[in-house]
């Protein structure tokens, strides 16, 4: 797996301030998104191909703060998302998927972030 997917995504908010807000998922959060669906369903079907990723809903975002210092320490952000996919016998698939991203420990060097999947339910194509 040398080289990310590339794929067409849609209806995504193309807001500065949202992007600024999830600076820990790097300068494309779309682009972060389908690299870690990439990754699972790579892990499951190694010839897979993520055709698309939709955008559902406004993304959920929580953070905790740190109280001595008021720097952001956690923060969660929630995507409900509809995948198409190719598995690797041809097959296609649209997936409907809740993603949620946790970020840990923002305000020091060891920060990680960590995701769940859901997969609400999926549609054979």
């Amino acid at each position: 797996m040398d080289n990310l997917p590339i794929f067409d995504a849609y209806n995504f908010p193309d807001d500065e301030n949202l992007q600024s807000t999830l600076f820990w998922m790097g300068e494309d959060y779309v682009s972060y998104i389908g690299n870690s669906l990439y990754k699972g369903f790579h892990d499951q079907d190694p010839g897979c191909e993520i055709i698309a990723l939709k955008n559902e809903a406004d993304p959920e975002i929580h953070s905790w703060f740190r109280a001595e210092t008021g720097a952001i320490r956690t923060m969660e952000a929630t995507f409900k998302v509809q995948v198409a996919i190719r598995a690797s016998h041809g097959e296609g698939w649209r997936l409907f998927i809740t993603i949620t991203f946790m970020a840990e420990d923002l305000d020091t060097t060891d920060a990680t972030i960590h995701y769940r999947v859901e997969v609400e339910r999926s549609e054979g194509v």
